[in-house]
């Protein structure tokens, strides 16, 4: 017996709704808790996946998302899956826009304690390339060297300032 389809699983965005419908709404997704659980949640006129798709087609970047390599991208992190808050963007501007890891022991995004070396580490992402700026005895030392980095390559990432 065939599986009866509706048409909207056969549209090239119908299993980014669903994923997000699934993040947002159930606890049982393995990624609840990064999503739903944080209080990211999605429109409600988003429930109807043909309006979803329409808003989605009509943003910068849809007709090229393929051969840019582009990917939905919420433009505040913490905000949710609304109008004004969707972009399509590279990894590049995802990495950016990127939170920094719960479990890290480092103050600053792109900062790492090596444990191992007893060292602080300053590393860079930009597009599949990750940059190690190199090691440090201060947290304070690996952010300067990554912000020099950053300026002197001329990259889009943001410059932090000290806490």
């Amino acid at each position: 017996m065939s599986k009866k389809r509706f048409g909207n699983e056969l549209h090239p965005l119908y299993y980014t709704w669903l994923t997000i419908k699934q993040r947002c709404d159930n606890p049982k997704h393995a990624s609840y808790k990064n999503y739903g659980a944080r209080g990211i949640t999605r429109a409600e006129e988003f429930s109807d996946f043909k309006v979803f798709a329409a808003y989605l087609e009509s943003l910068d970047g849809y007709a090229d998302r393929e051969r840019l390599g582009l990917t939905l991208d919420r433009i505040g992190g913490s905000l949710g899956y609304v109008p004004g808050n969707l972009r399509w963007a590279t990894r590049t501007t995802q990495t950016i826009n990127s939170r920094k890891r719960r479990t890290s022991k480092a103050t600053y995004l792109g900062i790492g304690l090596n444990t191992t070396k007893k060292k602080w580490s300053a590393r860079i992402c930009n597009g599949n390339e990750r940059i190690f700026a190199g090691n440090f005895d201060s947290e304070i030392e690996a952010l300067k060297a990554r912000n020099a980095y950053i300026i002197e390559h001329g990259l889009p990432h943001a410059i932090q300032k000290i806490k």
